[in-house]
């Protein structure tokens, strides 16, 4: 499941557990692009990214846009610029 608010911010992304590691987490962030570049107000995109996940969305090409915040998991902003 994939959330986007407004074209620009990846509110959620969620996985099952037992589906995760088979590429459907990056399908779904790849099948949202296209539409974001276009429409996004921004002309990016952005999300808070727990610690865990900050791999997998810099090797879609996010990178950090601001200070770590201390929460329960982590919470690092990353943007992709378009």
């Amino acid at each position: 499941m994939i959330l986007v608010k407004d074209f620009w911010n990846i509110c959620c992304l969620f996985v099952a557990p037992e589906y995760q590691r088979r590429g459907i987490g990056k399908s779904l962030v790849l099948e949202v692009l296209p539409e974001c570049a276009r429409r996004s107000p921004e002309n990016c995109i952005e999300l808070n990214s727990s610690t865990n996940a900050i791999a997998f969305y810099q090797s879609m090409g996010f990178r950090q846009c601001g200070s770590s915040k201390d929460l329960p998991g982590g919470c690092v902003p990353l943007k992709l610029d378009f």
